[in-house]
């Protein structure tokens, strides 16, 4: 966050940077490895062909309460809810190799992500670091956070389709999610609005990549979805960092055209 350009993004080329960002402004703008980015945008292929098919309310399941697959959660948008469960509907194999691909990443991306701001956090407080470390790993334990996707069954995979067919439609308005740290993965569409902690207005990243020059761009390739991510603090996370406040984020009305995108959330396992 460039803080000297407004109330401009810069990018996070390391965890620990974006970890600082976090805990400084709620959010973080990062890049991850051509491994990722590749599942990325292999997962939003898939997503793009099943929001396209016919069959999509074929695929929708409740379980114990929470919705697994297909819904259409207001007129201006669809969504597909994948968690790592047995009971999880899925229209292809294909759809399911590539979402279970992207929840790896994404999910030790943010764990990796909550232990760099542990170590953020202590290298700050010279006196009682090791206390202050000692009593994260406390608290981590207590949140029963889990280590791996495959042991995640309560952290959602989502892909939510703005399809702009339903005039003076809300997307999303502004919100703040309950998980403890959130990924979204940005896209050519600008139409993320984040409200960062220290600021008094709504700021759009993927704006500066629409608007910019090629070299001033946020990306190093233009396609749907590329190698930055937007890591968001939750509300849960107010547990480890009570300092830090979930991030306010909403979904601008007026987009250009149809908008895909992917995001997963970290939680706490219940206790």
């Amino acid at each position: 966050m460039d803080r000297d350009n407004g109330d401009s993004f810069s990018v996070c080329e390391t965890l620990s940077e974006a970890a600082g960002s976090i805990l400084k402004h709620s959010v973080a703008i990062y890049r991850v490895d051509k491994h990722a980015a590749n599942d990325i945008g292999n997962a939003w292929q898939e997503a793009r062909r099943f929001f396209e098919s016919s069959q999509k309310s074929s695929f929708r399941r409740v379980v114990n309460g929470h919705l697994h697959g297909f819904h259409v959660p207001s007129d201006a948008k669809m969504l597909f809810r994948s968690f790592r469960s047995s009971m999880q509907p899925w229209p292809s194999n294909d759809f399911q190799r590539a979402s279970e691909q992207v929840a790896d990443k994404l999910h030790k991306l943010l764990v990796d992500c909550l232990d760099e701001m542990a170590k953020v956090e202590s290298n700050s407080s010279e006196n009682d670091g090791e206390c202050h470390s000692k009593r994260l790993k406390m608290t981590n334990s207590s949140l029963h956070i889990p280590n791996n996707a495959m042991q995640a069954d309560n952290c959602p995979l989502d892909y939510f389709l703005y399809h702009g067919n339903t005039p003076n439609a809300i997307n999303c308005s502004e919100h703040v999610d309950r998980g403890i740290l959130i990924c979204v993965c940005l896209t050519n569409v600008p139409g993320l609005e984040l409200l960062p902690r220290d600021s008094h207005r709504f700021t759009c990243p993927e704006i500066q990549t629409y608007n910019a020059r090629p070299s001033d761009s946020l990306y190093r390739e233009r396609q749907a979805c590329t190698d930055l991510v937007c890591i968001m603090a939750g509300d849960q996370l107010k547990i480890l960092h009570p300092e830090v406040k979930a991030c306010v984020h909403r979904v601008r009305n007026e987009l250009r055209q149809s908008r895909l995108s992917i995001t997963y959330e970290l939680r706490a396992q219940p206790t």
